[in-house]
């Protein structure tokens, strides 16, 4: 090892599998890389009013991915080309193991002074995903496989809040997938899920 590799902290700390989905048709194993770290805050969040504005928060990052076949092609050109354009053909095809494959992001923030959590964003890309997220088992997956790290990671969660909003979809159709994960409006902007249950008064 290098002297100036041995202070290289990798940025993922963790490795998890978090189901199965389905990938070009077949069933296929979704993994999620886990980043974790700590940072101060003094400032209210754009989402929603913090009753404590100064603290540490943790940020948690995640890159769930998916391994595909790794194959070695070997080719033989011909010496002229055929009638119909062809340069050669395939002659052999080596397995050489699988290799990782990213299919979205997710990133999320803990307030522990306020036992909240802020998932701001949980997606697929493109080429992953459906047009219609409440039709989406791999989306599906991808978000409740991401909460339950979240939770892991931040036990003492009383409330999760995300945005009423993602780019990448109608707004309608977005807060119906939300609704589906047992989310609820809290304004025009975000949307809540409470996971204690306020005592009465």
């Amino acid at each position: 090892m290098k002297e100036h590799e041995a202070d290289i902290t990798p940025y993922w700390q963790a490795d998890v599998e978090i189901g199965e989905a389905s990938f070009q048709g077949r069933p296929t194993p979704v993994y999620l890389r886990v980043h974790e770290s700590h940072e101060h805050y003094s400032h209210r969040t754009d989402l929603i009013p913090l009753h404590h504005p100064y603290g540490t928060r943790t940020y948690i990052h995640a890159r769930p991915y998916i391994l595909i076949p790794h194959i070695t092609l070997t080719a033989e050109l011909f010496a002229a080309p055929t009638p119909d354009g062809a340069m050669g053909e395939v002659v052999a095809s080596h397995w050489e193991g699988t290799r990782s494959q990213e299919i979205g992001n997710a990133q999320a923030w803990y307030y522990p002074p306020d036992h909240l959590l802020i998932l701001w964003e949980c997606y697929l890309f493109e080429g992953c995903r459906k047009d219609i997220p409440a039709q989406d088992s791999a989306l599906a997956l991808l978000w409740t496989g991401f909460e339950r790290v979240l939770l892991e990671h931040a036990p003492e969660v009383q409330r999760i809040v995300t945005p009423a909003w993602e780019p990448i979809y109608d707004t309608a159709l977005w807060q119906e997938f939300l609704s589906m994960q047992s989310y609820q409006p809290i304004d025009t902007r975000a949307f809540a899920k409470d996971l204690v249950t306020p005592s009465a008064s």
